[in-house]
């Protein structure tokens, strides 16, 4: 059993008494997590704060269910959570499982540019429109491999688009959507979070450039929040690399949309020019809809949210505003590691840690678990 520090507890339940209270509105607060902290396995998460909606958690994949070197699956169930709705666009090749390097588990999905442009299964959602989405991955490029098209000088160096959301009937993919691109060997300086094709009325958020924390031979989660209006649309971009915790980009009351213009398509990664020295990997990708997309549940390796340089989605089955129910996900974390949860609610607000726990202990501290009836929201 965890041994659950009588301190800490008194204090979380300190802060969830005295944290402020904007517009009848209170931060999150865990105070009792019962279950065991291990892959795989479900705890029970109770607290307060949490919100009544939480995210509709649309895909998880840890590419675990695939045999090293065959095409990633469309199937169903093929995912930790459902499944992936096409495997090739742009004439590209099926990305494909590999045991070569992974972030969790053994195995990731390898994206070979050697081959072709823009290769990647993407996820096809209905109508999206004015809608929040969250959509996070994790991706590495090996220290002998380089940035898509930094040595294709002919067709105009490097660019790489790491994901891609947008209206597939608007001449997809170069039609008007949102992308991060890095045009540059480093992605230092010249990575933007913004629109490609903004050529309607009223404009819409362009981003900004930004100095990414990629580095070669280091994985690299990326999480980006968007709320797809016309009016007072969020955008929220965070990188994290095992050393360092970055909100590149957070601003709200902004324009995201076009009226006519609905995103219905998610692709990644988006983009790569073809390159003869160009591999990349991506692990753990995790997709949210909904009016709760920003909630979530997330274990980390610090005992704040922002000073957690390491971070894994734990996956909820169920979410009122007192307690979730979720299934762990270890993502880079290994057994016998100390941890921390943390709970977001969905307009971003973490909550104070609760921990330390150990994974692959088991917990039964804090309060009792609150009463059934509760709103089950993933697919």
């Amino acid at each position: 059993m965890v041994k659950i520090n009588s301190i800490s507890m008194a204090m979380q339940i300190l802060l969830l008494v005295t944290y402020p209270v904007a517009s009848g509105w209170a931060a999150p607060a865990i105070t009792g997590v019962i279950g065991t902290i291990q892959d795989g396995q479900t705890v029970t998460i109770s607290g307060s704060g949490f919100g009544t909606t939480g995210p509709n958690v649309v895909l998880f994949d840890t590419f675990e269910k695939g045999t090293s070197g065959a095409n990633i699956s469309t199937l169903t169930n093929s995912a930790d959570v459902a499944n992936w709705t096409a495997s090739t666009r742009l004439g590209g090749t099926v990305p494909l499982y590999t045991n070569a390097y992974a972030l969790s588990g053994t195995k990731s999905m390898a994206i070979d540019y050697r081959v072709s442009w823009g290769s990647g299964p993407s996820l096809t959602y209905s109508n999206v429109q004015n809608s929040d989405i969250l959509v996070s991955w994790w991706q590495y490029i090996p220290t002998n491999r380089d940035v898509p098209g930094t040595n294709n000088s002919a067709d105009g160096g490097p660019n790489w688009k790491w994901f891609w959301i947008g209206d597939q009937n608007d001449d997809w993919p170069w039609g008007s959507d949102y992308s991060i691109q890095c045009l540059s060997s480093t992605c230092d300086a010249s990575t933007s979070l913004g629109s490609l094709d903004d050529t309607g009325t009223p404009a819409r958020y362009d981003g900004k450039w930004y100095n990414s924390l990629l580095s070669k031979g280091t994985w690299m989660r990326v999480t980006v929040a968007m709320k797809n209006t016309t009016s007072g649309a969020y955008v929220w971009q965070q990188e994290i690399n095992g050393s360092s915790n970055s909100v590149v980009d957070s601003v709200t009351n902004v324009v995201t949309a076009h009226s006519n213009d609905p995103w219905n398509v998610l692709v990644i990664p988006g983009f790569g020019r073809s390159d003869n020295n160009s591999v990349l990997y991506i692990d753990d990708v995790y997709v949210a809809t909904g009016a709760g997309a920003r909630a979530r549940v997330e274990m980390g390796n610090a005992s704040t949210f922002s000073a957690s340089t390491k971070l894994a989605f734990i996956t909820p089955t169920s979410w009122n505003s007192n307690q979730i129910k979720a299934t762990v996900k270890q993502g880079g974390f290994k057994g016998g590691e100390t941890v921390y949860l943390f709970v977001v609610d969905a307009s971003g607000n973490a909550s104070p840690s609760y921990g330390p726990l150990t994974l692959g202990q088991s917990s039964g501290g804090g309060q009792a678990p609150a009463p059934a009836g509760l709103n089950i929201i993933t697919k």
